[in-house]
This record gives structure tokens, sequence and C-alpha cells, in this order.
């Protein structure tokens, strides 16, 4: 059993130094919540909660995963960045890299310092971070809560040349962009089985069936599960509670049902953030809330308090947010149920409430009453219906709102593209175009997936009369790989719209065919530094081939396609038939056409002309495909699978 640990050298040294304790710095201990403290065993399970970076799908075992990220801190200069939604356990699992129960080679527990920003240290970390590296002192300083800014100057701290850091941050809001030097590990829900076993040892007169019925509801929510097991009194049960009820039992939890907390957190969530402390004056936010649900702003102020008090809310400096984000999209979707629409459109406007409304109404797209706003917003004669005619404001409330309605979105940009300056909104932004970005998160869906692409051609037309399009082709090539395309639109659908590119009679369109047909041969390496994310619309890495047949099947398909045009007198035939155009995929492509799947029957067929072209290439075939008896033989080995 690990035991307590003094306070690290150097926080003994500073607190004598300045003469009085360290508010808000903690040595090694029970930084996650628990009634054992320290003693308390960390669950583990072999489900792959634990990615790293954002191309990452399969992801890794919590302890696989833990002893990566002690690799990444073992020695000065590692920088770790630790993310995921409120209340998966992103603390607990920090707590366990200084567990030497916890896998192997645990981190020294003498060298971990941890705060939580909610806590408001004194001295600020980077101010602690200079003072130790001024002593000379080995440290591996936590961060909870930890802002993407604050996460940057950490890590040119912790990188620096004279540095005696490690650091790993902890926050709950998912960002793309992380700061040079940082290792980003992304934290998932855990299963049910794995709630259901945290229930039943913390609360053991809880039954097997409520325990299930806690795990079901939380989605894999530690801290859901344990606030709503909490709830329980002895020999209570929830069976036959709807999910409604078990909600309002979670929110109200042991007290008494007070239906004006209940009001105030459907106001409070209606944005993504507020600020939380000032009652009165030009920047107060919680007069403009409080009017929503017929409160007072002083009033509002007491019932943030009491749901900070029953854990529902986080705090950083002034601003104020219900959390976990599963608890506030449902009171946001009820909000939106309870209270007319268009007061809460009036009580919202100033630019700042209007940008985060837009932010949690992009994760309600269950929300019937959250589609109908948007989509009306997104009409030709809504407040964002013309993408060509917003102001800054009014483009980052259509990226927001985007994920609750793909289809009106991608209607709204077909009118902007098909009216006079056609695509000349889509400019760039700190150099990324936000609508080539956008298209391909809209190209998710098979029915989709063609208009969205049509959009990107003719956005690559216009980057091109500009001299510039490479953004643009990279973005439209990553949607023709087999592996982390971002879509699910299945090979017929995309290999069709390839071939009426290589058919066209535009030059410039050839040329993106042949862009999307090396795409979809490419065989190997592959890797993404695109967002997958869509607010809270289920997304994954889009179509991924489960077997040997599937990956067969993808090839064929394009060497299907190819046939006709390759032996055509099309102006585009001789870059379809032999290298360069299949140079870069070589022996891996030449496995599959010998194997006989993808042989084309006709002797005279593309088959024939680009299978001996791939034979010749396979003779010099990298010394790591191990040699199979026979011709025909497949290479299978692991570089066929992608590598994020």
């Amino acid at each position: 059993m690990p035991r307590a640990v003094p306070p690290p050298p150097f926080c003994r040294k500073h607190r004598n130094r300045i003469g009085r304790a360290l508010p808000a710095w903690r040595p090694y201990e029970a930084w996650a919540f628990s009634p054992e403290g320290l003693s308390d065993t960390y669950l583990t399970e072999d489900h792959a909660r634990l990615h790293v970076g954002t191309t990452d799908e399969k992801g890794l075992p919590v302890v696989v995963g833990i002893q990566r990220i002690r690799d990444c801190l073992r020695v000065p200069h590692g920088v770790v960045r630790l993310v995921g939604l409120s209340g998966v356990g992103k603390t607990r699992l920090v707590q366990a890299l200084f567990d030497s129960r916890v896998g192997e080679e645990s981190l020294d527990p003498t060298l971990a310092i941890y705060t939580d920003m909610a806590d408001e240290p004194d001295p600020q970390p980077t101010g602690m971070a200079l003072d130790l590296i001024a002593t000379r002192a080995r440290a591996i300083l936590v961060i909870d809560n930890c802002p993407p800014d604050l996460h940057q100057r950490l890590s040119e701290r912790c990188r620096a040349p004279e540095s005696t850091l490690s650091v790993i941050t902890i926050e709950y809001d998912i960002q793309d962009d992380q700061a040079e030097g940082t290792d980003v590990f992304r934290l998932e829900p855990s299963s049910a089985e794995l709630i259901r076993q945290l229930i039943r040892r913390r609360y053991k007169d809880i039954s097997q069936i409520d325990a299930q019925t806690i795990a079901d509801f939380s989605g894999g929510n530690a801290r859901v599960a344990l606030t709503l097991a909490n709830t329980l009194e002895k020999d209570e049960t929830l069976a036959g509670l709807s999910h409604q009820d078990l909600f309002r039992r979670l929110f109200h939890q042991r007290q008494t049902p007070d239906e004006s907390l209940l009001r105030a957190a459907q106001a409070c969530t209606l944005v993504y953030s507020f600020e939380g402390e000032a009652i009165s004056g030009a920047q107060a936010e919680l007069p403009k809330l409080g009017a929503i649900v017929g409160m007072k702003a002083q009033e509002l102020f007491g019932r943030v308090a009491e749901l900070k008090r029953r854990d529902l809310l986080q705090r950083r400096s002034v601003w104020r947010a219900v959390l976990p984000q599963a608890i506030a999209n449902r009171l946001a979707a009820m909000a939106l149920q309870n209270f007319p629409i268009a007061e809460i459109e009036a009580a919202l406007d100033t630019e700042r409430l209007m940008r985060s409304f837009s932010r949690r109404l992009g994760y309600l797209h269950d929300s019937d009453e959250a589609v109908r706003l948007v989509e009306s917003w997104l009409a030709p004669d809504g407040k964002l219906g013309d993408p060509a005619a917003l102001n800054d404001l009014g483009e980052a409330m259509f990226s927001n709102v985007a994920p609750v309605s793909p289809r009106a979105t991608l209607e709204a940009l077909e009118r902007a593209a098909d009216a006079p300056g056609g695509l000349s909104f889509a400019e760039y932004e700190f150099g990324t175009n936000k609508t080539a970005h956008l298209l391909r998160s809209l190209a998710y869906d098979p029915g989709l997936f063609d208009r969205s692409v049509s959009l990107l051609v003719k956005l690559a037309e216009a980057e091109s009369r500009d001299g510039n399009r490479q953004e643009i082709a990279s973005i439209f090539e990553s949607l023709f790989h087999i592996y982390l395309s971002g879509t699910q639109a299945p090979i017929e659908q995309r290999a069709r719209l390839i071939e009426n590119l290589l058919r066209s009679n535009d030059a410039g369109r050839r040329d993106l065919g042949v862009i999307g047909l090396r795409a979809l041969l490419k065989a190997g390496q592959f890797h993404s530094s695109y967002s997958f994310a869509f607010g809270a619309q289920p997304r994954n890495f889009g179509y991924w081939p489960a077997s040997r047949e599937e990956i067969e099947h993808w090839y064929a398909s394009v060497i299907r396609m190819l046939e006709p045009l390759a032996v055509s007198d099309h102006p585009v035939a001789e870059r379809v038939r032999l290298p360069p155009t299949f140079a870069s995929y070589g022996w891996r492509v030449s496995t599959i056409i010998w194997s006989g799947s993808a042989m084309p029957s006709a002797p005279s067929s593309i088959g024939k002309r680009v299978g001996s072209a791939f034979a010749r290439r396979s003779a010099t075939a990298p010394s790591s495909c191990p040699k199979r008896a026979g011709r025909g033989s497949p290479c299978w080995n692991d570089r066929f699978v992608p590598r994020p």
C-alpha cells in the first residue's frame, strides 16, 4: 500500500523562505478524492481508453498508456497534456503514475507537486516553475484544470535547456492545437463493467442490479456514477426508474428537490461558460441569464454557489461552467423546451454570450428545439443564412452550430457558392481554410459526401486561380484514403467521384482526380492531422476495413474503375496507366492484383499492364516484407496497417 510522502524538499524550503504555507500546492496524496485515500486501488481494464494524439483510433489499455506517460515524464523536459471530458478519471489516472502498485517503474512520488487552477494557487504555476529551475530542484509539476495558454507557457519553461522539470497538465476541454513538444493523451470514458466494479467497491450495500443501472446511465463517467450512487439510501433501489427520473435524482442528490435550483442550472447551461461574479454593470452576465428564468442576479449568484457545492459546476477565475457536459447538455436541452426561444435570444445579446450560446447548441443535435432554432438561423433569410456576409462573430457561430444540422449547413454553403462572388468568402485564418475543414466534416455522411466534395473541388478551383490550393488539395486527398479518411462513404461512391474527375474536360479537375486516385491506392504510412470531432455527433475515424477481404475489395474496386479509362484515348489515360501514378504504392498493391481478386479477366486489360509494372517493382520490394511461396502470394504484414 502506498504511504503518504512528505512534501518535496523544494516545497519545504520555499515554504520556510517565504514564511508561510503554499496555498493550493500539494505533495503526492489522494488528489482525486477517495474515502480510502492513497490505499485506494486503481481499477484497470483491458478496454482501450487512452489515445495518443488526435488520430489514434485503436487506443491503448490504461496500464500501457500509463507506462507511456511515465516514460515521457521520467526525465527533465518532458511535457504531457492529458485531455478528456470532465468526470472520466483524468486526475485519478495521473495519481496512478506515482503508484508503485500500477504497472512497472512508477514515478518517484517525492517529485510530485500538484495544484488545481480552480483553487487559485500562490505562487502561480509559471512562478513555481521558475523558482524550481532557479534552485535546480528536480520536480514533476501536475497542473489540474490547466487552460491552453498556461500550458503553452509551462511547456516553454519546461523545455528550456536549464530546466530540471517535467510537467503534466490536465484539461477537460479538448483542444486540437497543442504546444510544440507536447505529448497529448486523450482519456475516454470507462466501460460499463469498470464503472459497475467501482460502484460495488465504493458502495457495498448497493445491489448488483442497481450498480448496473447506474453504470449504464453514467455513460462511462465515473463522477456521474458516484454522485448518483451516493443518492441511494440503504435498502433503496433504482429499479424501474426512467432516465429522466435518474437525472433528477442525480441533480437533486440527497437534498430536497429544488425547482429554483433546477431553473437556475438550465439558464446557466444555455451557454458553454459564463461570468459568475459580477451582478451589475455592462459586462455582468448573471442578470441576463437570470432574466431568462425570472430570477434576479443576486438570487442566481446564490444558486450558482449551490451548484458548486454539489460538484456540478467548475470555476476558473471569474468564469463558471456546469460540468460534466453530459449533465450540462441535458439541462440546456430542457431549457430550450421550458423557456421561449425568443426570450433566450433576446437575453443573450452580447457577442460573448452569443458565441457561447452557439457553442452549447453545437452539442445538442439530439434536441428538436435546438435543431429547429439552428435551421432557422441557417435558412436563406436567417441570421447565418448567408455565409459570405458573416462577420467574425457570425463565422464562429456558423462553425459552432454546423454539427446540429449538417444538411442545413451544407445547403447554406451551396447557396453561397452559387451566388455572385462564389466561394470568395472562404478566407484563410492563420493559414487554415475554415470552410474546407468544415466541408471535410460534412463529408462524413455518405448522403452528403458527393455534395461536400463538389464544393471542395470548387474551392480548390478558386484557390488555383490565386496560385495557391495546396491545403485544399490536401484536405480533398485525405477523404480518399482507406484509413483515417473521416468519411463513411463506401469505396464505390468514392471511386465513382474520382472517375468523373479523371474524365473531366477541365485539366484542373483531372489533376484533382489524379490526386484522389493516388489516395485511393495508398497502402501504407497513414497519418492525419485533421480533427475528427464534430460537436456531439457520434463520429469515428471513418471507414476502417475489418478484414483482408475488405482491403482486397477496396483496391479491386479501384482497379476495375481504372481499366476502361486506362485503355482509352482519353487525355488522362497515360497518367493512370503506368507509374508515377502507382509508383508510390508499388509492391503492396501488386500483391492484391496477383492474388487474383483484383485481376480483370481480359488479357489486354489494365490488370495485365499494371500487374506487369507492379511485378517489376515487387522484385525490389522492401526487405521487411516476408517472402512467401508462390508468385501470387500476397504480403500482409504490419506495414499494411496505418500508423497514425
